[in-house]
């Protein structure tokens, strides 16, 4: 039997009710719920301050007038959009909890990771 590590998503929007089957999810399955945490793990990893990167959180970027980020460790590229960089930052979190527990479940906005990483996985 394989026993691999299991992710849970849960795809929200304004209304939906996202957020609360998350949490209901992660609870009855006894798992840790990722949300607004994926945010502060993100800002961590590439020392940025989570107020600066929180305007971008689940936000399109306006490609005529958008704020760059110019501060952070090596793990940020410097010039890119806010939005960028969090997406960035944030799908290396993902990775590295996906890896690190054993089930983990997501509450987030980030059916673009979820379409890139099925893209290149052939799915």
């Amino acid at each position: 039997m394989f026993m691999g590590h299991r992710v849970i998503c849960i795809g929200r929007q304004f209304g939906s009710g996202g957020h609360e089957i998350a949490v209901r999810t992660a609870e009855r399955l006894g798992i840790k719920v990722y949300e607004r945490e994926l945010l502060h793990l993100a800002c961590k990893y590439g020392e940025l301050s989570a107020n600066l990167m929180e305007s971008s959180d689940e936000r399109a970027t306006n490609p005529f007038l958008y704020q760059g980020v110019y501060e952070g460790n090596y793990h940020v590229i410097r010039g890119l959009p806010t939005s960028e960089v969090l997406f960035a930052l944030q799908s290396h979190e993902i990775k590295r909890i996906a890896k690190e527990e054993d089930c983990c479940c997501f509450a987030n906005k980030l059916r673009k990771f979820f379409k890139q990483s099925a893209k290149r996985n052939g799915a």
